[in-house]
């Protein structure tokens, strides 16, 4: 009975139980790359209201019990995009190709893991601070100060609180200011129960998954619209 009358965390609606996997998924099995399982079951839940996946198994970790379990020497075996820089490039590919936000914008990179993303921006003339709630560091910037744009690329499925996370970008952010979000929405499934899709990996830190309706309802609580792009981009706008 323990998944059981356990409400959404966005919109606090009824859940269901949708499947479980072993802890030691990754997302590097959808490449041919399997760690051995742990016997370790990680159940995801779904709400039935706005179709927001999650998992109450880590609720209650601390960082560091993240930093020792998922984030230590071993994520670059279920990540290795991360550490060898391909996903930081593209994702500057892509900002710049695209023209996101202007060159003299103040832009927070948040989530930044090894900041690399916001390194190569500043190194084509961009503005951009970097900066991860992991590190265990206060932010380098004044506490006054607001960013005209908010980036956020592989981030919010790694919150086990969803809500407390945008409030604290939202915090930062101008009055007239936007958010890119890159998350993989779960609407790719075209509602099959698909528990053995790649993204749902608890091994990499994934403890949820978002429909486009659960990022409409989550960020309409800080009074902003999400524009969605297939499958992975979503533009939050005040």
């Amino acid at each position: 009975m323990k998944y059981q009358n356990i409400k959404c965390k966005i919109c606090y609606h009824d859940t269901s139980i949708w499947g479980c996997v072993d802890s030691n998924k990754s997302c590097e099995e959808n490449n041919g790359f399997y760690l051995p399982y742990t016997g370790n079951a990680v159940y995801y839940l779904k709400c039935n209201h706005c179709s927001y996946l999650f998992t109450v198994d880590y609720d209650l970790w601390s960082i560091e019990d993240y930093k020792n379990n998922i984030y230590n020497d071993d994520y670059i075996k279920v990540d290795p995009e991360y550490a060898n820089g391909v996903r930081s490039f593209g994702q500057a590919q892509l900002i710049m190709n695209n023209q996101t936000f202007p060159k003299h914008f103040d832009v927070l990179d948040y989530g930044a893991g090894n900041g690399l993303l916001g390194s190569i921006l500043n190194k084509n003339g961009y503005n951009v601070e970097s900066w991860d709630p992991m590190w265990g560091k206060a932010p380098s910037w004044h506490e006054d100060k607001k960013f005209d744009f908010i980036m956020a690329f592989e981030v919010m499925e790694h919150t086990p609180t969803p809500r407390e996370t945008i409030r604290e970008m939202k915090q930062w952010l101008k009055p007239n200011g936007s958010m890119i979000i890159g998350t993989l929405s779960n609407d790719i499934m075209e509602g099959k129960r698909d528990i053995n899709h790649w993204y749902l990996s608890p091994r990499n830190g994934h403890v949820c998954m978002y429909s486009n309706r659960s990022l409409d309802e989550l960020f309409s609580q800080i009074g902003m619209t999400v524009t969605h792009y297939p499958w992975n981009i979503h533009i939050a706008n005040s």
